[in-house]
């Protein structure tokens, strides 16, 4: 789980990174402004279950868009990157949206 936590991470600190400049287009990680929301990510590890996430206000707007602004790729999308390095690990876990 641990090794599943660190791949999600890296994927989304990754795919923030490597956003163009400037507002980040639809099904893209949103692009780098001031660093809080790459700061602000955080993963939990227990012995059943993991969790990556942001505790940034903005951060659900980004996720589900708005009237105004598409939904970008967030913590949902890092998981299941995450999962991808996961070897045997990925038939046994799944995504829960909380």
């Amino acid at each position: 789980m641990q090794q599943v936590a660190e791949r999600s991470r890296e994927a989304f600190e990754r795919g923030m990174a490597s956003s163009t400049p400037g507002p980040s287009k639809k099904g893209q990680y949103p692009a780098i402004r001031t660093g809080a929301l790459m700061r602000s990510i955080s993963t939990q590890v227990s012995s059943d279950s993991m969790i990556i996430g942001t505790n940034t206000h903005y951060s659900l707007y980004l996720r589900d868009g708005t009237k105004k602004m598409d939904s970008h790729k967030m913590s949902h999308d890092a998981l299941k990157e995450g999962l991808q390095d996961a070897g045997r690990l990925k038939h046994w876990a799944e995504w829960v949206r909380g």
